[in-house]
């Protein structure tokens, strides 16, 4: 198994390598055992067969075209921090309906991973045909940066959302989450900086919750939250609800004392909790903030799994820099003359990615 392993690494390293050679920018589609280069997304997504892969470099990108293909689509990551080498991916729909970037019917088992959306994201529905379902989709160490409405996510088309098994983990969402009563959501380490609006029977496990001068959730129901932090400013009690029934809420801490109206349960719990963070910087996504819990927070191992609340709780803790699981450029450089013997001086570094 180590040896397979290790030709597994060896052929994605060279992949990464050789389409680093090819081009700086161009879409690569991943197709069985074939690569294909496209220069732009939406005629990569168009020729792509469900389960295939498309590999996004640093820029941005558009997405004009509504996505109705089970693709994985990859970037390099949203941190700058981290992409130093190739530039973040960022994704734009500048010639889209309402420029949203949209993810409807036929998208089953799709997934996104490592960008940037500069656009509001809709998922399960479109212009077109209003709502339509998508299942078992993921976003996986993404940014949600869009503003339409102060909304970044959409995960409907319309007050009827029969989309489930939406799976978001490692993302942070700079504005609002409108659920339009989606159900069977499991959201894992995400930052949330705005409220979430109309989520019914779904699953909030170790994540963070910094949200000023509002509550948390708004006319959402019957979900399980689990190993979260609460980070508010009022100075007052913390509404992490309104609006909302059935939520089963266990092993939480918050940094301000505690209301928790309506008809909701409180299982543990550990209010004006101090210290928290090694470092928050404001209740917006900082990439220099450090979201670890600090020496003495009465959440390190308070999780019901023993492990810390939060996102660097569980047993595969949030990933620093937001890198996505294939290999990763650290380092290029590329001459633009070549020596005296015709070469072309090339230093490329690529870290394979345990996870």
């Amino acid at each position: 198994m180590k040896t397979f392993n290790k030709i597994i690494v060896i052929v994605m390293c060279a992949f990464a390598l050789s389409t680093t050679l090819h081009a700086q920018n161009v879409v690569t589609l991943q197709s069985g055992g074939n690569a294909y280069f496209f220069n732009n997304i939406d005629d990569a997504v168009s020729v792509a067969n469900p389960g295939d892969y498309i590999y996004v470099p640093g820029g941005v990108w558009a997405i004009n075209n509504i996505i109705h293909t089970g693709v994985n689509i990859v970037g390099v990551g949203y941190n700058p921090d981290s992409c130093g080498a190739t530039g973040t991916t960022k994704i734009t729909a500048p010639g889209a309906c309402y420029n949203f970037i949209m993810i409807s019917g036929g998208a089953d088992n799709g997934s996104f991973t490592g960008v940037q959306f500069l656009n509001t994201v809709s998922f399960g529905g479109d212009c077109n045909v209003g709502n339509e379902a998508v299942n078992n989709y993921s976003f996986s160490r993404c940014r949600f940066s869009g503003t339409y409405g102060n909304i970044c996510f959409y995960a409907g088309w319309s007050n009827i959302a029969p989309s489930t098994n939406l799976f978001l983990s490692e993302n942070v969402f700079d504005n609002q989450v409108e659920g339009y009563s989606i159900s069977g959501v499991t959201a894992t380490k995400n930052i949330f900086t705005n409220y979430i609006d109309q989520v019914e029977a779904s699953t909030f496990n170790n994540n963070i919750f910094m949200i000023a001068g509002q509550w948390k959730f708004f006319s959402t129901n019957n979900c399980s939250l689990n190993n979260n932090i609460v980070i508010d400013n009022n100075g007052a009690p913390n509404y992490l609800y309104s609006n909302c029934n059935g939520n089963i809420t266990t092993n939480t801490i918050y940094n301000e004392p505690y209301n928790n109206n309506y008809n909701n349960t409180e299982i543990g719990g550990i209010y004006s909790a101090s210290p928290i963070f090694v470092n928050f910087t404001g209740f917006t996504f900082d990439v220099h903030a450090d979201y670890h819990l600090a020496g003495g927070s009465p959440g390190i191992g308070y999780g019901n799994d023993g492990t810390d609340v939060g996102i660097y709780g569980t047993a595969v803790p949030f990933k620093e820099g937001g890198v996505p699981f294939n290999p990763h450029i650290q380092l290029q450089s590329i001459g633009t003359t070549t020596d005296s013997q015709g070469h072309l001086p090339i230093l490329i570094n690529v870290a394979a990615q345990g996870n």
